[in-house]
């Protein structure tokens, strides 16, 4: 348990800012004995919809695109950006059935890797190309539930500069040259 002043820190904010979200009902507190207040990290976290900085990131890159050829690109790009931002990838799940509404083995590791908590990271296309149907609802659903983050490289690589572009195209020459396919 932590005090006003440790989680005030350990926030980045000052402890006016922790004593006022407890009074508003933000967050909760225990009172010890003496009327001191303290909180517990993780509960403050998830009260704040606010994932741990402490913890490694585990990501599942899934990608379910019929087309080979898309498929490809957005397992490049999405090794690309799980790397470049220095995290674990925990597996890596291609569907290349293209059908959002069927279920399927891929589909059941895909939930099972989120359930049982070994991934906090979820990397997929674009929300564009998933729609909200079937499969895509399912994750968003069960993502939300426990707290796993789901990134849209679509989302994501818009943002990115020309060079973050450049080195996907080595990186994605550099695969396909060992490949045999370049």
């Amino acid at each position: 348990m932590m005090t006003v002043g440790e989680l005030a820190k350990k926030l980045k904010v000052s402890p006016s800012t922790i004593r006022k979200w407890t009074a508003i009902g933000r967050i909760s507190a225990i009172t010890t004995d003496g009327g001191h207040r303290r909180y517990i990290y993780e509960d403050v976290l998830t009260a704040l919809d606010m994932e741990n900085p402490e913890l490694p990131k585990k990501c599942l890159i899934y990608i379910n695109i019929k087309n080979l050829k898309e498929n490809t690109k957005y397992l490049d790009m999405a090794n690309f950006y799980v790397k470049s931002n220095g995290w674990e990838i925990v597996k890596t799940i291609c569907d290349y059935t293209g059908k959002l509404d069927i279920i399927n083995d891929l589909f059941e590791q895909v939930l099972s890797l989120i359930i049982t908590d070994k991934v906090n990271r979820v990397i997929m296309p674009a929300k564009s190309l998933l729609g909200m149907r079937g499969k895509q609802k399912t994750i968003e659903i069960i993502c939300k539930i426990k707290r796993v983050k789901i990134i849209y490289l679509e989302n994501e690589l818009e943002h990115s500069s020309n060079d973050d572009i450049e080195e996907i195209n080595e990186i994605r020459k550099e695969i396909l040259a060992d490949a045999g396919r370049e």
